[in-house]
């Protein structure tokens, strides 16, 4: 499928029109949710369920919607680190310090003790003490 421009013969690849009309939904979106006071990210959602598979189907392409839904999630990280106040944050670093360490090493206890009764090696018990700590 190729798409022309009206003033000459270049042609628009069909994935940045597919990208172009995620864009201006996202944009259409957030003005409405804008308006009723709700947070951006419902426009994103909305969107991606509008425009994917389920919805209307326009993107189908899987390897499009997983590179989309990582950009996505890339720039979500990256919204929220702009709204941490740095300050604010420093001045409760003890709790939250506090808070991570007993959470890793109960989560390493917990692995150690089902590993111990399992046969694990130890490396298998840190490495499941860490994915149980997330």
């Amino acid at each position: 499928m190729k798409c022309y421009l009206l003033l000459g013969a270049t042609t628009i690849s069909p994935m940045l029109l597919k990208l172009v009309l995620l864009g201006l939904t996202v944009v259409m979106l957030g003005t409405l949710l804008r308006q009723l006071r709700q947070p951006y990210i419902l426009a994103y959602i909305l969107a991606g369920v509008l425009l994917g598979p389920e919805g209307m189907a326009i993107i189908t392409d899987k390897v499009l919607i997983d590179h989309l839904g990582e950009m996505g999630l890339i720039l979500l990280l990256f919204f929220i680190g702009m709204e941490v106040d740095l300050p604010n944050l420093l001045s409760f670093w003890k709790p939250a310090v506090l808070g991570t360490a007993l959470q890793i090493g109960g989560s390493l206890l917990a692995a150690y003790l089902v590993g111990t009764l399992m046969g694990w090696s130890p490396g298998l018990m840190v490495l499941m003490g860490f994915i149980l700590s997330l």
